[in-house]
């Protein structure tokens, strides 16, 4: 699965803030996917733009990779 989400950032494409494991669950639902926060892992917290990836836990042992485009809002 990929997920587009948009921030704010400024002229060096560094975000005013990050994108958190919670923003990447409540973009999921809104895509019709019921994800629990705690079972997306970022290594960091998103803080530019552009091309990420994150680890979603599906339960027994099941892991799916994420594809994360963060974009200018």
């Amino acid at each position: 699965v990929s997920i587009v989400v948009k921030a704010s950032a400024g002229e060096n494409e560094k975000l005013f803030g990050a994108v958190t494991n919670n923003d990447l669950s409540n973009e999921l639902e809104r895509l019709g996917f019921s994800i629990d926060r705690r079972d997306i892992y970022l290594d960091e917290p998103i803080r530019m733009l552009g091309q990420h990836k994150a680890t979603v836990k599906l339960g027994d042992g099941a892991e799916a990779e994420l594809a994360i485009s963060v974009e200018r809002a």
